[in-house]
């Protein structure tokens, strides 16, 4: 019973902030959709691949190894370190775009996208907003501090919808969507920091190093997995930009953006304790099989009825909504339907396989592994069929996670030794 009471008490906590900051996200779409042009999306989820695939080299994924070792000064060491190599990493990419841009200031990726310089900055200063809050988000999470990470969300989420607004109404275009979510990022960071409660410990850069190498084998194990992950992601970006259009793709982006309202306010809220009490739960009693159970009973309630309503009412409540322009989408959002359900069961649950990489890498190859096909005939086939087995290929991915995910859950880790901050 008590694991239950904490465990929606922490899940409300996060939940409740964060659909206060989707609700916000989801007050201001009507009028983004209308400033903005289905190419514009199309470019922000360009945008958005980069950010997330440059992301994992930006961190390493040393932000994995905070919430699950056991030192509380290994854990603030691993924060310091990856706010560090993000600096690094957002300066160096900044510094190859402005040189590597040529005069023309844009370059021409596979698919037909150009990336200007100014989208390639905003890009490199993303790296070190993402991976500060990623550090910082993670280290709250494990201090339990679910009330400062739900009002960062909710603050984020302000500060995006009205840069997007002013910047639309200023001059829209796909740069204006990214700056609008990188001020919500910093603006979220800005609120995580100051609401900490403590003044943040400086740690020698040798203490940070040392750490970095006890902890190597968080990189070792997921950063082949996770690269694989983004770059199928940045995959079917390219391929479908290329075979259906820009404005077909915007629509998937705009639909993906639109999903990931219920996907955060109630998945990752989900999720981040999950991965929270999962570590402690295996650590100390070898099981966390009924945190597995509940939290699966939580999210199917809220799937299945979401893949329903998004079957009957998509084609016709998103053009009424969002504008005509934005007819396709509806089409398209009954079509990915089901992966709703699927993405808002298994996801969360795979939190559970963070101390598990080896795992974690065969779900991201199979991911792969089921794409290849699907993107081979997508010039081969219309739009609708091609994004029809993209959401069968999502769906059969997150049915394995689930299986893992669920063997996983009553299996003891491998003793670890963590060591000591020094």
């Amino acid at each position: 019973m008590r694991l239950q009471s904490t465990f929606l008490k922490h899940v409300l906590a996060l939940a409740t902030g964060t659909a206060m900051g989707q609700l916000v996200t989801l007050l201001f779409t009507p009028i983004t959709t209308r400033l903005f042009a289905p190419s514009d999306f199309a470019g922000l989820a360009i945008y958005s691949s980069l950010s997330a695939l440059f992301g994992v080299l930006a961190t390493l994924t040393y932000e994995q190894a905070i919430v699950v070792v056991e030192d509380e000064g290994e854990a603030w060491a691993c924060t310091l370190f990856c706010i560090l190599v993000s600096f690094f990493c957002a300066s160096l990419l900044a510094l190859i775009v402005w040189i590597g841009v040529g005069g023309q200031g844009w370059v021409r990726l596979p698919g037909g996208f150009r990336i200007t310089r100014l989208m390639g900055c905003l890009v490199a200063v993303s790296l070190l907003a993402n991976g500060s809050y990623q550090s910082l988000y993670a280290w709250l999470n494990r201090k339990a501090q679910y009330h400062l990470l739900a009002t960062g969300r909710l603050v984020g989420a302000l500060v995006t919808g009205g840069v997007t607004v002013l910047l639309g109404v200023l001059q829209p275009r796909g740069e204006g969507l990214a700056a609008g979510i990188l001020s919500g990022i910093v603006a979220n960071v800005g609120v995580l920091l100051f609401g900490m409660g403590e003044r943040p410990r400086l740690v020698p850069l040798s203490v940070l190093l040392a750490a970095a190498r006890r902890h190597a084998r968080f990189p070792r194990a997921l950063l082949p997995s996770w690269l694989i992950d983004r770059c199928t992601t940045q995959a079917y970006l390219t391929v479908f930009s290329s075979a259906y259009g820009e404005g077909v793709m915007g629509a998937l982006a705009l639909y993906m953006r639109l999903i990931g309202v219920p996907l955060n306010t109630v998945g990752n809220a989900v999720g981040d304790v999950v991965r929270q009490r999962a570590a402690v739960d295996l650590r100390t009693n070898g099981t966390c099989r009924p945190l597995f159970l509940r939290a699966a009973a939580i999210l199917a309630a809220v799937g299945v009825p979401g893949t329903v309503l998004l079957l009957l009412l998509a084609p016709s409540a998103l053009p009424f909504l969002l504008g005509s322009k934005w007819t396709e989408a509806g089409f398209i959002a009954r079509i990915m339907a089901p992966q709703f359900a699927f993405a808002l069961v298994a996801a969360p649950l795979s939190a559970i396989l963070t101390n598990r990489p080896a795992l974690d890498l065969v779900t991201k190859t199979t991911l792969l592994a089921l794409l290849i096909p699907v993107l081979l005939l997508a010039d081969r086939v219309p739009h609708r069929v091609g994004i029809a087995l993209f959401c069968a290929a999502l769906c059969l991915k997150y049915c394995v996670e689930l299986y893992l995910a669920w063997r996983t859950s009553l299996a003891r880790p491998k003793p670890y030794r963590t060591g000591t901050a020094g």
